[in-house]
């Protein structure tokens, strides 16, 4: 019986870009051994009702090598000048400026080298959190006459599942994409995606499970709010309700998918072998590194914080998406 060879996969081609106003940045720094980091969180706003967090982080210090120095980092300098100088809706509404005007005035950013990935770790109950967010290297203003609000992203991967979004018992005519999405290192990450109701028409006959894509499409995190009137026999009573809507909206991608037998279209066994590590090793370390939180309150406490603006609710049309792919799925 002749062994099946297994490669480390390719880092996915994995593409966002935002610009919108600052509505907020929350900035952390802390010592490590490439002379300190620092992390900023911060809320980009694409118009009053939509908006979407990032993660921001550089360390001090540069990699040295035999021929270049260790020095100090151009992204850290340039996320300090982001903390120094950069207006959000927030620091302006502390000043007691309106929120409207506070939104006119805070300054319109874009975001560098930004990517689609997961927040990932086990809560003190031992159960996996698996959230998206939005990586990026940099911030930068975006002059007022250059502004242009949009969030889109760009990405390959490998398509693990292929269903109807099913509302009511009905099909919507929207299709979920649940893929794989490879990282550097080796590293393997589920992540899902819904399509347009044309898109999902034409996926539906051109994409199947299996296959490698590269889809387009926008980044959804809205705030709905919905009028309910009942009618009552004296007057007729008003409900609102309040829904954030997150998802992954593809619109456009590849005519057809990557040729299986090229050396970018990424190999079933490939896919297995990354899945496996990712149970037997990634995650294992995540619980690990839960358990050592846990026996030191004050750094469990800090983590918690930190990671609580980045807990999205999940997609209001899919089922829940902390549950992360397994073996047994395939």
């Amino acid at each position: 019986m002749s062994e099946v060879t297994t490669n480390v996969l390719r880092a996915a081609y994995n593409n966002v870009d935002l610009v919108g106003v600052l509505k907020s940045k929350e900035v952390t720094e802390g010592t490590n051994d490439k002379g300190g980091y620092i992390t900023i969180d911060c809320v980009i706003a694409t118009s009053s009702e939509s908006e979407h967090k990032v993660k921001i982080t550089a360390n001090r210090m540069t990699k040295g090598t035999k021929d270049k120095p260790s020095e100090e980092s151009g992204y850290y300098k340039g996320l300090c000048t982001v903390r120094d100088t950069y207006v959000s809706v927030a620091d302006l509404m502390k000043k007691d400026m309106s929120f409207e005007d506070a939104f006119n005035q805070a300054d319109k950013v874009s975001i560098s080298r930004g990517s689609l990935t997961k927040n990932e770790y086990y809560n003190q109950g031992g159960q996996l959190v698996s959230r998206d967010m939005i990586r990026a290297s940099a911030l930068s203003r975006v002059k007022p006459e250059e502004y242009h609000p949009m969030a889109r992203f760009d990405i390959e991967g490998y398509i693990e599942k292929k269903h109807d979004e099913m509302v009511n018992e009905e099909e919507t005519g929207r299709i979920f994409l649940d893929m794989l999405i490879p990282e550097y290192g080796g590293k393997i990450i589920p992540m899902r995606f819904v399509t347009t109701k044309e898109a999902g028409s034409y996926i539906r006959n051109h994409y199947e499970i299996g296959n490698t894509v590269r889809i387009y499409g926008e980044l959804i995190d809205t705030v709905q709010k919905i009028e309910t009137r009942i009618e009552g026999f004296m007057k007729e009573e008003v409900k609102m309700t309040t829904t954030h809507v997150h998802e992954y909206l593809v619109d456009n991608g590849s005519p057809e998918p990557y040729d299986e037998e090229s050396n970018n279209a990424y190999k079933r066994n490939d896919i297995l072998n990354a899945l496996k590590v990712r149970e037997t090793e990634y995650l294992p370390s995540l619980l690990e590194r839960s358990k050592n939180r846990s026996n030191r309150p004050a750094a469990a406490a800090g983590f918690a914080a930190a990671n609580a603006g980045f807990v999205l609710p999940n997609n209001s049309f899919a089922p829940p998406q902390n549950k992360p792919f397994s073996l047994s799925d395939l």
